[in-house]
């Protein structure tokens, strides 16, 4: 887990509007709508879009 960056929820809402990937990492649709933020996405939306997905596209995962 070395690769793994840490941030802040501010700077990952600064990196969404930069045109990454906001995935909230929770499963459970009820625990996304509790900690949504601005421009993510659900899990499960993120597994549907991956196969259209480019490769070069940053992705940041978040929790609560």
């Amino acid at each position: 887990m070395d690769d793994i960056t840490r941030i802040s929820a501010a700077a990952a809402l600064k990196m969404n509007v930069a045109g990454s990937l906001l995935v909230c990492a929770y499963d459970s649709e009820q625990t996304f709508k509790r900690n949504h933020l601005a421009g993510g996405i659900s899990l499960q939306e993120f597994q549907a879009r991956v196969p259209s997905l480019d490769k070069n596209t940053e992705i940041v995962f978040y929790c609560a």
